[in-house]
């Protein structure tokens, strides 16, 4: 239920397929209604959910960044990844989806009211949205990330670059149940 009188915080989701229903991909589901409930019921706080749907053959492309060369380091297919199109996937995010929101719902435009979270090749994207963009997330969640597209060196130098007047608060939760991830 959503108030037109109150104001609301807003997560995008990258991989947007993957938050409601558990039958949508052989991936399984986050569950995020449930979560949203549960956070409504422990702290009478809401929040609006907005998932963006990448379930075509172009995920692995657009949910990666164009930081640097893709490393080989497994026998993952990195032929997917290597073109990078997730520049146009975070303008895509911040100059379309989110305009719309803020002009449709009573929400949050500041940083500490905004946060974009993803899994995966969703993690990797949503890490760099975060990064490219601190004017606009205040908080990013980056779970089980593909970080291991790129070098140490890759991530360190692009890093470097970011002149972060704001940093936001950067949540990562990685695993090891693939090579992408053990990094």
């Amino acid at each position: 239920f959503i108030s037109v009188n109150e104001k609301y915080p807003v997560i995008y989701m990258t991989d947007g397929q993957n938050l409601f229903n558990p039958g949508a991909t052989s991936h399984g589901c986050w569950n995020v209604a449930e979560s949203v409930r549960s956070m409504q019921k422990n702290t009478g706080k809401s929040a609006i959910i907005v998932g963006i749907d990448d379930s075509t053959s172009n995920r692995d492309s657009e949910l990666t960044p164009n930081i640097g060369k893709v490393v080989d380091v497994s026998s993952v297919d990195r032929g997917v990844f290597k073109n990078g199109t997730g520049k146009y996937y975070s303008d895509f995010l911040v100059k379309k989806v989110m305009p719309y929101i803020e002009k449709k719902y009573n929400v949050y435009t500041d940083p500490e009211h905004t946060a974009i979270a993803g899994s995966s090749s969703g993690g990797i994207e949503s890490f760099y949205i975060g990064m490219e963009h601190p004017e606009k997330f205040g908080t990013i969640g980056a779970l089980s990330p593909a970080f291991g597209l790129f070098s140490d060196k890759t991530w360190v130098k692009y890093l470097k670059s970011k002149n972060l007047k704001s940093k936001p608060f950067v949540y990562i939760y990685n695993g090891d149940a693939d090579d992408l991830e053990k990094y």
